[in-house]
Formats: C-alpha cells, structure tokens, sequence
C-alpha cells in the first residue's frame, strides 16, 4: 500500500536522512523498524478480546513497563501463540495467522526474514537465518538481536551501516506494503462536545468510521483506532485530530504515567496509564459474586449471593423494583441505574430474596450472573475478578448453573443453549436472569442486544448498570439515601465503628447534605472519623480519597458524552445551586462550540451525577454533591476542557453565590440571580461597550427562558448604547416582555414603548403602543385617564406631519378598540377623561356616529361636572 499518515512522517525522515550518509540512515532506518514493530505489537495485542482472567490486561501491564524492545517482542509472541491467542477478536484471526504462519518459496514473508537476517549478519549477529520455513514473528525477534548488536552493546562500524540499510529499508517496505493489520483502516478520534466524532484518517479507507460523524450515541475515548467489525483502541499510539505528530509508550514508567516518544522528532512526553496500576493475573473472586451452585432460597432455586451485614431497607425503591419483577406480561429486560456505590447490587438482592420468599414466586429459577470488577469494601476500593464478561462466559455460567444433560455431549454449544434459555425456560416455571455491574462486560451495547434478541416473556432480565448504552429497558434510576435511611446507616455504622458519640444531630445533618445520601460515601467518611477520633469535615475526607472517586465516578464520567463531561466539569468547579437556565446560557458565550446544554444536563441527572431542585424548567436549580465536586475537579485538571470551563465559570460567578439551601432559593425564583448577572454586566459595559455585545447571547437566552429578564434587558441596552439600531432591539425586547408579563406591568411597559417609537419616529406605532397602554390599565380609571389626554394630545401634534399614517386601517382600529375600552366604563368615569373620550370618537373618523358618540360623552362629562370646560368646548364645537 502507499503511504499513509500513520507512516509519512517517518518515511519522509528516512529519505532525508539518506542523504546525510549511512550512519545517519541506519540509525534512522532502525528507528523506522522499532516504530512498525511496535504500532504490530499494539495492534496485535489490542486484538486480544476481554476475560475474566485478564489475558488481554497482563499484556498491556507489560508493555506499560517495558524499557526495551524485547520485552515487546515477547509480548507479541504470548498474544499470538500463548493462552491470549484463544481470545482473540472476531475477524482478527487472519492477521494473527499472518504473522505465525511457517511460508516458504516466494512469499513476501520469507522475503522480509531473509532481510532482516542479512541486516542482523551485516552488524555481527552469528548465524541469523531462519531456515526453510519461516513464520513473519520470528523476523521481529531477530531485529530485537540486531538493535542489540548494532546500538544497545555494539559500536557499529560506517561499513556495516552501509551493509545493513538497504536490507532495513526492504524490511520496512515489506511490511507496511503487505501486512495486513496495515491493510485495515486505522484513524484518530475525536468526540466533539455535540456527541459526534472528528475522524482523521491515518491508514486505509477512513469510510468505516463515518457513521460516527452522524451519530451521537457511540461512547469511545478520543484516541487511535483500527476497524475491525468494531472500533478497536489502540491504547499505546498518541497523535491529535491534526496528526501533528505520532507517538508511542516508550517504557520509563513511573507513579502511573509512562514516556511517549516520537520516532520522527525525537519528541518525548509523558501520558498517563493508571488503568493499568493493578497487578496482572488473576483476582480474587467478588464478595457479591454468585453462589457456583444452585440452592433453595425461599421457595425458588436460585444462585444469589448473601446480601451481608449492615443492609439498610429502601422501602420505597425496593417496592418499585419487587412490583416491577412481579409482573411477567411486560417489560422482559429491567434496569437499576445509578453512580458506584449507591446500592444497586444489595438492592437487587433484597428485591431477589423477597421475591423469591412468596408463597408463589413468579419465577422457578433466578440465574445471577456478575460481571463486577471492583468491589467496594469498608477500607476502600479492591479490584476483583469478575465472573462473566463476554457473551461465552455469561452462557458457560448459566451451562454450570443448570447442568443440562447434554452439556456433555460432543458439539454442544452453550451460546446456544443459553439462548434457548432466553427463549423458554428449561424448567417448570419462568426464569430470571440476573445480570450485576453490566457496564463493565467487554460489549455492553451488544451483550444487551443479544440478550434483547433472544429474551421472551414470562422470562425476564434484571440489570444493574452505571450506564445504560442502551435503550428499549424499562429503568428505575437508583439514586441518594433518603435523609430516614441515611440516618439509619449512619447510627448502625457508627455504632459499629464506636463513634455514636461524635454524631451529634447537626453533624448528621452535614454528613447526609454533603454526601448526598451516597451510603457508601458515607461509610467511608465515618470509616475515616473514627481512625482520626474527631468530628472531620467532610471536604477534607474527599479531598484525600482519589481511590475511592475513580471507583465511584471514574467509569461513569467516561461514558459520558462531551456535552455532559462539560457541564460536570463546570458544576463541579464552582459548588453552589446555580439556575439551571444559566448554566444553559453561559454556555452560549462567543466561541464556543455549540451543543444541546439542556440534554446534556439530563444525561447527568440520569447517572446521578447531579441533582435538579425544583420542577419547572425556568425555576430549576442544579447542584452537585461534595464527593462527586471533588472527582470533577481532579479531571478538571488534566480535561482539554479546563480553559473553557474557566471562562464559563466566571461569568456562572456573575450570578452570584447560592444558598446553602437550594430549596429555598427555588421559592425565591431564578430571577434575582439573572439581576445579578444583569447588573454585573451594566457595570462591565459602563466602560467598555464591547462586554455587553459579548454577554448579549447570553441574555437574550435567559430571556427567553425568563421572559420578566426582557424588561431589564431593554433597559440595559438603552443604558448603554444609544442609536436607532440599539432603540430597534429594545423594542423588540420590550414586545416579548409583554407577551408574557403580567396584567398589572402591561400597561407600564406599552408606555415605555410609546417612548421608543417616539424616539424612532414610528408614529403609528406609537399611536398603537399608547391604546394598548389603555386598554391594559383595566379598571384602573386615573391612568385610564392620564393615558386617553396623552393619546388625543399627540394626535394633535402630528395631525399635520403624520395624519395619513394615523388615519390607517390598523391605527384606527387601535384608537376604536381604546374608545369601546372607555364606553363599557362610561358610567365610572370622571368629566375629564369623559371629554378625552368624546375627542377620541372624533379621533377615530368623522361621521354621524362618531358626533353622536362624542356628544354623548361630552354631556355625560357636563353632567358629572356641569363647569368642565372640555366638556363644554367639545359640546360647543359638535353643535357649532
């Protein structure tokens, strides 16, 4: 194949440096292999499919911490020939057969050994020929012996580099020209803050990755990929959405980061690998995995792990998911959703044994199958092996479970069998299969689709799950303690802990504020108050628990969209209640990248990761709970995100700070803290013009949301700036504050428009504005009044310049409707505003009705005032 981005720049060094004599050419033609010979080794590798016993997670432990080549070398050969072969991905055989293979003849494999050992021989290595048949592995590890010749014990001779280039050279062309992982489309992704993804192409037909450009619903970490059936990551290659630069680990590991290097540049930076911290090998077991057996619990079989010491009742919940169980015409699969720690697990145990302790449980057998990898113990987080992860395991587990008959029998395949299970129980009665810490299986989205496929009623599935990557469940979102049961744990475990004394009532209080009911932040917290013996605040509890975020939060956050891990970020950087519409606005500042804010926000109510107080949309409040805070700040640190988030908290500051109870201020309303941010930025544009241009978006969206804003908002911009473009804007705000103010600002905001278009010269709809200010006043008869002189007043001063605008059919319906507002009050009003109707029935048209309308009104006036002289004018004119 030709060459790509994920070659060019180190093909491009090579042809440069060729140039510059065979030192320099050998030197970097030995680069250019180490540099294919690892992009073969993390791409094989990263073929290697998940399992319980972690074959895939000792390779890449390895290679985290190898400082030398041959340790890659060895990793290679145990992925493509040790137990990890067994595991590989669908669809990736054939590239790990390319490589172990035995080819003779005129195979380009034999070809690249035969070169590779002849560059070995040109720097001293003895007797490097492969033989007859050679499998493509063995080249790599006799480069391993020629680098160690040539630069790691050698001092290489300008003759022998001159031997070995062009040998090296063919290697290299070898290989990027017919391996076939080099074949298979390769690119770097990016997810932008809309959810979709920025593919850059590196090697292949990028075409495989386009659906990611158009969907939103793809949840993968921004970073270097190869398609095979799947996006598969390649955790050991690093570039940019640019492909400025292409690095891989280079060893040097050290407190849970490794050196990155360029082959190209010689550029080295350092990268974080805490994933992968944990020792390789095999876990202990989980203390919530299923029993290997099947046993009587109540009046069901079942597998069920025990449910512990110290379970506090969640009536209301468990109700929920008992009633939901109990019914087996609807909803085949359930799911239990909520952060780490929050008890989805020994919920579901509770709900399982007391289902299954009914006179007649609706199901004979309840399969519990668990995919958990950490378990969260008082003393801390602890990585655990999990039972099942892949569709396999999960039928192998049910296969032990049953113990059909014919599992012994020759081509018996559990896959299948699990799904006739799926389909119709193999017993009497229905079946319930329970599937714990779904999240964490190899596929979710397609382990879920399989059991979703399969699954028939009365059979049902329960799930519990951090995330739910997909849809078409019936969810029950897990969330907080109520203050009555976290206040149970609270006594149960301090008792345990002998720290009864320390919780006084107010402590508590603080404690269940601060956790936001998380139980198993609240056990860790005491855990911590009763090794110190005091009263601890809870902030500096989670200000020195990185462990136990990554376990509660670390997995979630990941999942999350861009959108989502935003607004966290920005929640989490300022912790106050803050108006849920402002966190909308602020994000609408100049430059920044559009997304759908209000979305993103229920994406974190859903996981738990915050909490909305209040019901209506433009009086809800958003806050976040002290542990959760204290995970986002940390992934603040290191989020590409930081800069924006900064900008965005400032001006979330404007605001001002929230009180210490949210509820409260959801009675207060959103309204005092948008005035806030209004008369911050009146204080910015005071002296700088150009900060209400760039706050502007932002207001108009509060407005929007909060109509009442629309008023302030006019009032602001006339402060100022002034201008016909500026008095055109805040006419417009001030007609969509009247759509929705109330009756009794109405009439004060027309007048106000009055002025605008008096100020514009809109004649018309001035006239138009002062009537709907009448009309708007109701029975409020002196500024009824005052506004009917203003009327016939200015309708006198334009009769000469403006009388055919006044005389339009809109502008005399107007001036008809104001007089019929008069008419039905007649009776009430005084002989002024009486004269003030006889002018405006003038005012309307002249004609028979409008005279007699006019003198009506006039001796109505002189009847209530026999000496008004306006009533005695007007009456004097008509009968004139």
């Amino acid at each position: 194949m030709s060459d790509s981005l994920l070659f060019d720049q180190i093909v491009r060094r090579a042809k440069l440096d060729k140039g510059d004599g065979d030192n320099a050419y050998f030197s970097t033609l030995s680069s250019k292999l180490e540099y294919l010979t690892k992009i073969v080794v993390s791409g094989c590798v990263a073929c290697i499919g998940d399992d319980s016993s972690r074959q895939r997670y000792s390779l890449e432990h390895k290679l985290v911490r190898a400082d030398s080549l041959g340790t890659w070398v060895t990793c290679l050969d145990e992925a493509l020939t040790g137990p990890p072969s067994q595991l590989v991905r669908p669809g990736a055989g054939h590239l790990f057969k390319e490589l172990t293979q035995k080819v003779a003849g005129g195979d380009w494999r034999v070809q690249a050994a035969k070169a590779m050992s002849l560059a070995a021989e040109s720097v001293g290595v003895s007797d490097p020929y492969p033989g007859k048949k050679v499998a493509l592995r063995q080249m790599f590890s006799t480069f391993v012996t020629h680098r160690n010749r040539s630069r790691g014990h050698g001092a290489t001779t300008p003759e022998q580099c001159a031997a070995a280039c062009a040998h090296l050279s063919e290697v290299c062309d070898l290989l990027i020209a017919n391996l076939q992982l080099f074949s298979i489309p390769w690119a770097y992704l990016h997810r932008n803050v809309s959810g979709k993804y920025r593919v850059s192409p590196l090697l292949g037909d990028p075409a495989r990755f386009a659906y990611l450009k158009r969907q939103t619903d793809a949840v993968l970490p921004n970073g270097v990929y190869m398609y095979i059936e799947n996006p598969i990551n390649i955790p050991f290659v690093f570039t940019d959405s640019l492909v400025t630069d292409i690095l891989v680990a280079n060893g040097k590991y050290r407190d849970g980061s490794i050196q990155t290097l360029s082959y190209t540049t010689n550029d080295a930076t350092r990268r974080d690998v805490s994933g992968w911290k944990d020792p390789p090998g095999s876990l202990p077991e989980s203390e919530t995995d299923g029993l290997r057996s099947l046993d009587i619990v109540g009046n069901t079989f079942s597998n069920v792990p025990d449910i512990g010491h110290g379970y506090i009742p969640r009536p209301v919940l468990q109700g929920r998911v008992v009633q939901e169980l109990a019914i087996t015409d609807r909803h085949p699969i359930v799911s239990l959703t909520g952060p780490g720690g929050i008890g989805k697990t020994t919920l579901a145990i509770s709900t399982i044994n007391e289902i299954a302790g009914t006179d007649h449980p609706p199901y004979g057998v309840i399969l519990w199958i668990s995919a958990r990898d950490v378990d969260l113990l008082d003393s801390g987080p602890k990585r655990v092996s999990p039972r099942a992860v892949t569709e396999r395991e999960i039928a192998e587990a049910a296969v032990a479970l049953l113990e059909p008959g014919e599992a012994k029998t020759r081509g018996f395949d559990p896959i299948q069998y699990f799904q006739q299970c799926l389909l119709s129980t193999p017993v009497d009665d229905p079946m319930l299969f329970v599937f714990d810490n779904f999240e964490t299986l190899e596929h979710p989205a397609d382990v879920y689709s399989w059991i979703d496929t399969y699954v028939r009623l009365p059979n049902k599935v329960l799930i519990t799950t951090r995330v739910r990557s997909f849809r078409g469940d019936y969810h029950i979102d897990i969330g907080g303690m109520t203050d009555e049961e976290a206040n149970a744990l609270i006594e149960q475990h301090a008792a345990r802990l002998g720290i009864s004394s320390l919780m006084t009532d107010l402590y508590r209080k603080e404690v269940i504020s601060e956790s936001g009911g998380h139980p198993y932040v609240i056990k860790i917290f005491l855990g911590d108050v009763a090794k110190e013996g005091v009263r601890l605040t809870p902030k500096r509890v989670m200000a020195g628990s990185g462990e136990l975020l990554r376990a509660l939060f670390e997995r979630t956050y990941n999942s999350l969209s861009p959108g989502a891990q935003r607004v966290f970020l920005l929640l989490s950087s300022w912790r106050v209640s803050v108006p849920q519409v402002g966190v909308e606005a602020v994000m609408l500042r100049p430059n920044s990248e559009r997304f759908d804010v209000s979305a993103a926000i229920e994406e974190l109510i859903r996981y738990s990761l915050i909490e909305r107080i209040g019901t209506r949309d433009e009086a809800a409040f958003v806050t976040v709970s002290l542990a959760a805070a204290q995970f986002g700040k940390r992934k603040l640190l290191v989020s590409p995100f930081r800069r924006s988030v900064e900008e965005e908290r400032r001006l979330l500051l404007e605001f001002g700070v929230g009180s210490k109870r949210p509820r409260d201020e959801v009675a207060q309303g959103v309204y005092p803290r948008i005035e806030n941010l209004l008369k911050s930025v009146a204080r910015d544009a005071s002296d700088n013009p150009v900060a209400l241009a760039d706050a502007l978006p932002i207001l108009e969206y509060l407005a929007e949301r909060v109509p009442k804003a629309y008023h302030r908002l006019a009032e602001l911009v006339l402060e100022v700036d002034g201008g016909a473009e500026t008095t055109s804007k805040a006419k417009r705000y001030l007609e969509r504050f009247v759509e929705y103010c109330s009756p009794e600002d109405r009439s004060g905001a027309w007048l106000q428009l009055a002025g605008l278009c008096t100020e514009s010269k809109d004649v018309a709809g001035e006239i138009r504005a002062l009537c709907e200010a009448g009309i708007a006043t109701g029975d409020d008869l002196e500024n009824l009044g005052y506004i009917v002189k203003r009327v016939n007043r200015r309708l006198v001063e334009i009769k000469y310049d403006a009388g055919p605008l006044v005389r339009t059919p809109s502008v005399s319906q107007m001036l008809r409707m104001l007089a019929e507002h008069l008419e039905q009050r007649r009776s009430r009003l005084d002989s002024d505003t009486c004269s003030g109707m006889g002018w405006l029935h003038l005012n309307v048209e002249l004609s028979q009705v409008t005279r007699r309308l006019a003198r009506r009104a006039a001796r109505l006036g002189l009847k209530k005032d026999p000496t008004n002289e306006h009533c005695l004018k007007l009456l004097a004119r008509l009968e004139a």
